[in-house]
């Protein structure tokens, strides 16, 4: 089945993407940054979790099992507080929509043991570790909910205390190597006072792969732990055992609070078969030997603290940033300011309003928060020139300097508020385009993605071991042999299709027995050259109606697989399969070889029908002895068959004497079986061919020959 896998990569997402790929699920990798990568996955896709693209993800998928890593997905900084909780929800909610469009599939959450941290609601408490654990608390209750309105299959698996040794600070995760750690770094380890219960990664993974492929979960959350427990304390008895030493234990019952569960959680051994490899002593002791024997890889250097003249020294760069715009317009007022002294009483410049120039430059430099500041400094700098000449009641009451005042703040602050304006709706349309840019540059990659996966699928299709040209293909292959050769070789083509290794072709000679003809191992010819079918009751039941014979009850004594080939309604060829694993013995693997039996059975049919016709053509006239050219021949395909692996013979040299090989045959063919053949290589002795027989088979044949009075002697090689 193809699997969505969303999470960032690492040791636990990671071992679940392996044993789904060992099982042979086709499993797809959504992540939301490239910092991490997966082995085993067919396909990644790098997207932001709360893209609205997902949905087009989801369909180019068609995923049949989604799995979010939730509390095990790294890619969310719980450091940022809400910020990642508000993330973690956005994500969830995307992922749940896009899945109820689709409509296909099991859905899948993982949540952990962190979700029991959740009621703490000290404000001493609200760090990262509290956040987390209500963000996948409340995870569990949307999935739970989601499951109720929409009456999907969506599964919540709390996957508690997974376990395994790791290789850097970074995978510390568990509460064993948590409390090597902060022993390392703090000299002292605190004890909640609580048993401890592990579960090894490779544990978990079972159990989960097997929620993931149950035709249906009766449970709607499943709370997945070991029944395996040791103390805190006997925990830090192996710490101290294994480091040497003993350090100072801090009692705490922080984590000692009253949880209640909202939901109506089983577990997982009340549905599914329940059994570890390995309990929580294991898992503690490889965690502890791991980290005593390279305890520098684990410890974490904590962020040091700025100095407070670091501090000072970053405020005050704040400070200067916000406050150069207003530095530079009282700088830039002192020139405008003489401007304007000069301009008065000038001819040419008397007309010139320098403080309006003045406003209106800052306003479409800066906005309408400067060009109201320059717009102040430009009245004071105004009435202060006024007062050359007059008091300042004077200036105060004069009309004429409100009216200037009017246009100099009217059109500084419709200047200022236009440019701001003008500078919104730039940042809006870049946005929008960047925004426009990143939904192009998505469906490129999902498209990218999807051509990839069409012309895969198209190779597969035409090129995979069971696809009908691929089969059509090697059946055909047939047609190239001779017709005495394709008995042989047709043993090989259901090898190579079927991908068994041990076949084996039996020729019928009546209503009773069959002859071995061809076979590809010594296992495939285990029933002996000749076998009296009706007697595998069970085979011949299936044979009789036309069906492939399948081994279900693993019978001993009998083939994997089995299919008569007819022609015109009769039986004219059996073929055996030995080798077929149980879990391919299935309807696929019959329909299989129903289908390759049938392309065959055109070849095989067809050389029978010549072998009919040499038979009655190519006989020295009276007897049922091969012309030389038909024997040579048929020798020859023997000969190449047997040097191959594929068929077995031997020849026997007979001095036909004085009657000549006429009167020698006639006295011999009631010797041998219907299968043998009797020919002439032209050097006047009789030539016999004893099919499917070996050294020892044929000396009974040897003896009666003696018996009937004639000379004989083994050839070295025929048909070559």
């Amino acid at each position: 089945m193809k699997v969505l896998l969303i999470g960032d990569a690492n040791r636990i997402t990671g071992a679940i993407a392996d044993k789904l790929n060992k099982e042979g699920h086709r499993v797809f990798a959504l992540m939301s940054s490239k910092r991490t990568h997966y082995r085993h996955v067919y396909e990644k896709y790098i997207f932001e979790y709360d893209n609205t693209c997902m949905k087009d993800v989801f369909e180019s998928i068609m995923p049949d099992l989604t799995i979010f890593a939730g509390a095990y997905d790294d890619s969310f900084d719980w450091n940022g507080l809400e910020d990642a909780q508000v993330a973690y929800t956005a994500a969830l909610g995307n992922m749940l929509a896009a899945y109820s469009r689709l409509r296909r599939g099991r859905f899948v959450y993982l949540s952990s043991e962190e979700v029991y941290r959740a009621d703490m609601t000290q404000a001493s408490q609200e760090n990262a570790a509290v956040i987390k654990a209500r963000s996948v608390r409340q995870g569990e209750t949307t999935c739970a909910n989601y499951r109720i309105a929409t009456g999907m299959d969506i599964i919540v698996a709390r996957a508690e205390n997974i376990c395994f040794v790791p290789k850097n600070a970074q995978e510390v995760r568990d509460v064993c190597s948590r409390a090597c750690v902060e022993m390392l770094e703090d000299g002292q380890i605190h004890c909640p006072g609580m048993d401890v219960s592990l579960l090894a990664l490779p544990d978990a993974v079972w159990f989960l792969y097997n929620i993931f492929t149950a035709e249906k979960c009766r449970y709607p959350v499943y709370t997945v732990t070991t029944n395996s427990h040791i103390s805190y304390s006997d925990m830090i008895d192996m710490i101290n055992a294994a480091f040497g030493r003993r350090v100072p234990v801090v009692y705490d019952d922080s984590e000692d609070v009253i949880w209640v569960e909202e939901l109506e959680v089983h577990d997982y051994a009340e549905e599914f078969t329940f059994a570890i490899f390995s309990g929580t002593k294991e898992c503690a002791e490889a965690v502890i030997k791991a980290v005593n024997k390279n305890p520098g890889r684990y410890i974490t250097k904590k962020a040091e603290q700025l100095s407070r003249s670091q501090q000072i020294a970053a405020s005050l760069k704040s400070i200067l940033k916000t406050f150069v715009p207003f530095i530079e317009n009282m700088i830039c007022f002192i020139p405008f300011f003489m401007i304007n002294n000069r301009a008065v009483g000038s001819q040419f410049f008397g007309k010139l309003d320098s403080y309006l120039l003045y406003v209106l430059l800052f306003a479409i430099i800066y906005g309408q928060q400067q060009a109201t500041f320059s717009a102040i400094l430009a009245v004071a700098g105004y009435c202060f020139r006024q007062m050359y000449t007059k008091s300042g009641l004077e200036v105060i009451v004069d009309y004429n300097t409100y009216v200037w005042i009017a246009q100099l703040v009217i059109l500084g602050l419709a200047v200022g508020y236009l440019r701001d304006r003008l500078v919104v709706l730039k940042r809006d349309k870049d946005d929008e385009i960047e925004y426009l840019k990143h939904r192009l540059r998505d469906i490129e990659e999902i498209n990218r993605t999807n051509v990839k996966l069409k012309n895969e699928m198209e190779r597969q299709i035409v090129n995979q071991s069971d696809s009908m040209g691929k089969i059509y293909e090697i059946t055909s292959s047939l047609d190239k042999y001779e017709p005495e050769e394709v008995l042989f070789y047709a043993a090989e083509v259901v090898s190579r299709l079927m991908e068994s290794r041990d076949v084996a072709i039996y020729t019928v000679s009546n209503e009773n027995f069959a002859r071995l003809i061809s076979f590809t191992s010594k296992t495939a010819r285990q029933l002996g050259n000749s076998i009296e079918f009706r007697s595998y009751k069970n085979m011949y039941e299936d044979f009789a109606a036309d069906r492939v014979f399948v081994n279900r009850r693993l019978e001993e004594g009998l083939p994997m697989m089995a299919l008569a080939i007819r022609s015109e309604g009769v039986m004219k060829l059996i073929v055996m399969l030995w080798d077929i694993p149980f879990e391919r013995m299935n309807l696929s693997m019959a329909n299989r070889l129903k289908i390759i039996g049938s392309l065959t059975q055109n070849s095989v049919v067809r050389a029978d029908r010549y072998m009919s016709i040499l038979a009655g053509q190519r006989y020295i006239s009276g007897t049922h002895i091969l012309e030389k050219d038909a024997f040579t021949s048929l020798a020859g395909a023997f000969v190449n068959a047997r040097r191959r692996g594929l068929a077995e013979c031997s020849f026997i040299k007979v001095d036909a004497g004085d009657g000549g090989i006429a009167k020698a045959g006639e006295s011999l063919e009631r010797i041998i079986r219907n299968t043998d053949y009797m020919g002439d290589a032209g050097d006047g002795c009789l030539y016999i061919m004893l099919a499917s027989t070996d050294a020892d088979g044929m000396r009974y044949v040897e003896h009666r020959i003696a018996e009937a009075g004639y000379q004989y002697e083994i050839p070295e090689e025929m048909g070559a």
